[in-house]
């Protein structure tokens, strides 16, 4: 008989997904909701922000031999719940015994300096932000987020914790969390700002602000693009008659 390295005997993927759907039968029967992550088909994610996220864990290459299992374990319904808060992400993993492993990730939120490049950037590109809360990726803010030191968290900037006795920093269990943060932001990208600690709500109230404020500066600059009140009811038959 083989043995993984959680000490229980390997399993194969109908039982590790047999075992899933039993945690979450037992959970419904207690009456705890759970929000399991869901992957159609073989593709992880499909969106920039689901894909990005995914890039940057990747390049924790001293990780790289735990990351096809952790994928396996996504693909195969295995994380039965995953919960995104600010700074930090709950989750459970069915594994090889019968009760799910715990998984904690912490992400530190972004220093001050950081913050004033989002809110700076997002205030010069307020059609980019409207096409982020529509659920798509404003390619102005691309440079931002993936830039060497940028907002997608270094392995400093992020802990793991799992309940499993793999010695391991990143288990398997923890890997295949850390793909089902992408499946999250590819539901739902706002998920990454709080994650580091941003608040959506607050962070376009603030850019909305900042862009009219400067609409309201320049409001007494003569601008040869703007069309005069008398040359408006020529150019639409506005005179009276």
């Amino acid at each position: 008989m083989s043995w993984s390295k959680d000490f229980y005997p390997a399993m194969s993927v109908d039982e590790l997904r047999e075992k899933a759907r039993k945690a979450l039968r037992e959970a419904a029967g207690r009456g705890r909701h759970l929000s399991p992550v869901e992957v159609p088909g073989r593709t992880i994610c499909r969106t920039w922000w689901g894909k990005a996220w995914c890039s940057n864990m990747e390049r924790y290459l001293d990780y790289e031999n735990r990351l096809p299992r952790g994928r396996s374990y996504v693909r195969n319904g295995a994380v039965i719940d995953l919960v995104i808060g600010e700074g930090k992400v709950t989750a459970l993993v069915q594994g090889s015994r019968s009760r799910p492993y715990k998984v904690e990730i912490k992400v530190k939120p972004l220093g001050q300096a950081k913050m004033k490049k989002v809110s700076a950037l997002c205030s010069r590109q307020l059609d980019s932000l409207e096409e982020l809360v529509k659920g798509k990726f404003p390619e102005a803010l691309e440079t931002l987020l993936t830039e060497e030191g940028a907002l997608f968290p270094s392995l400093k900037e992020i802990s793991f914790d799992c309940s499993c006795p793999d010695w391991a920093r990143m288990c398997k269990h923890v890997a295949a969390v850390m793909y089902g943060i992408g499946v999250r932001l590819d539901e739902n990208p706002f998920y990454f700002f709080i994650l580091r600690g941003i608040d959506p709500e607050a962070l376009l109230k603030r850019t909305v602000e900042d862009h009219v404020e400067k609409l309201l500066a320049h409001r007494d600059v003569k601008n040869d693009r703007i069309i005069a009140d008398e040359d408006m009811e020529k150019l639409f038959h506005l005179e009276e008659e």
